[in-house]
């Protein structure tokens, strides 16, 4: 069994956070990644008022101020494993580039954000701007 250690990068926990990655976690362990999202490139706006505004005005605030926190946990990748391997033997000979596990992450990262669009959101000028757009970008 290979395992892979993944990190998230955060400047606290919630409990939204923990289901997300857990909801990931499940999507490595379980079905392979083969799940689809559902993407738009729209975006839904709502105003925010009293202990959300707050809270989302003090969320912000904490990502600008406080040093993050990397979580890691352990995850079984071996369905992860396989399926690059087929995708990479199907491609076979072809002039196609091989996928990479980044690639198979970032795809399992948007489909864990369609499923919970509260967290691909911005606070934009009071209020919370759900994307449901998913936009991922990769340093390397």
């Amino acid at each position: 069994m290979l395992k892979i250690t993944v990190g998230m990068a955060t400047c606290g926990v919630s409990a939204g956070a923990a289901k997300v990655f857990e909801t990931f976690r499940g999507l490595v362990e379980g079905n392979g990644g083969k799940a689809t999202p559902r993407m738009s490139p729209s975006r839904r706006a709502s105003t925010v008022g009293g202990v959300r505004r707050l809270i989302a005005e003090r969320l912000t605030a904490s990502m600008r101020t406080v040093a993050p926190v990397t979580l890691t946990t352990d995850a079984d990748a071996t369905e992860l494993v396989l399926l690059r391997g087929k995708i990479n033997a199907d491609a076979g000979t072809s002039e196609a580039l091989p996928v990479s596990y980044n690639d198979l992450l970032a795809r399992l990262v948007a489909i864990a954000l369609t499923d919970h669009p509260q967290l691909n959101a911005s606070l934009i000028d009071g209020e919370i701007v759900q994307h449901t757009a998913v936009n991922i970008g990769i340093a390397v």
